[in-house]
């Protein structure tokens, strides 16, 4: 798709498609978890892992507390055991890497996360199956935490029709924050509808607009 226009900042940590299939960047990434702006994302992706298998931890090379949009997709992948990012080695990260990438939506602005924050696949991890609303349901009270540490919050990004199904509790926590929806980032709902990439972008776009706006009216 055509690149959407916006201001290009360079300040912000370098993304790189499938950066974590390399075991010297996973670690390095593993070794920046109690970094002060993550660190309460750290400590509620544990709390999760206390009571589900399967909880990746939130990526210090982005936002963390300090984001202000939220991209919120399904459950993790099946190649999300450590991190939700965008450079985890699987196509729908790769896709959502090449989506911000264009839409000059920067990474210390985002946090990425699930509505349902625990894998939900096959046990051998060979692929995801849909989320159920029990899982939807288990998935809430974790959801309702992130949003009381995410104060700066202006944009919600839900990914997704059962991201969509958030649509109301996030209006009801933060009805100060602007939500958008769009497709899921997956290779199942973008490579064969064309002109989903494009739609998708459009939000992403509008999404840093959005942030933009808002952070120009609080004087940051």
């Amino acid at each position: 798709p055509e690149l959407a226009r916006s201001c290009i900042r360079i300040d912000q940590p370098k993304m790189t498609v499938r950066a974590l299939a390399d075991s010297k960047f996973l670690t390095a990434k593993l070794s920046r978890l109690e970094e002060p702006h993550i660190a309460p994302l750290t400590d509620l992706a544990r709390r999760i892992q206390a009571a589900h298998a399967g909880v990746p931890f939130f990526d210090p090379d982005n936002g963390g507390a300090n984001a202000s949009v939220l991209c919120l997709l399904e459950a993790p992948g099946p190649k999300a055991m450590d991190f939700v990012s965008q450079e985890n080695n699987d196509q729908t990260a790769a896709n959502m890497h090449r989506l911000m990438d264009a839409a000059r939506l920067a990474r210390r602005d985002v946090v990425l996360w699930n509505v349902v924050p625990f894998y939900i696949g096959a046990a051998d991890r060979s692929k995801l199956r849909a989320a159920r609303q029990s899982d939807l349901d288990a998935g809430r009270p974790w959801l309702i935490e992130l949003f009381g540490l995410l104060t700066q919050l202006k944009v919600v990004v839900l990914l997704g029709r059962k991201a969509h199904s958030a649509r109301v509790l996030v209006k009801a926590l933060r009805p100060d924050v602007c939500t958008l929806e769009g497709w899921h980032p997956s290779p199942l709902a973008m490579n064969h509808e064309p002109t989903r990439w494009q739609q998708l972008l459009d939000v992403l776009h509008a999404a840093e607009v959005e942030r933009s706006t808002r952070a120009r009216s609080d004087g940051r």
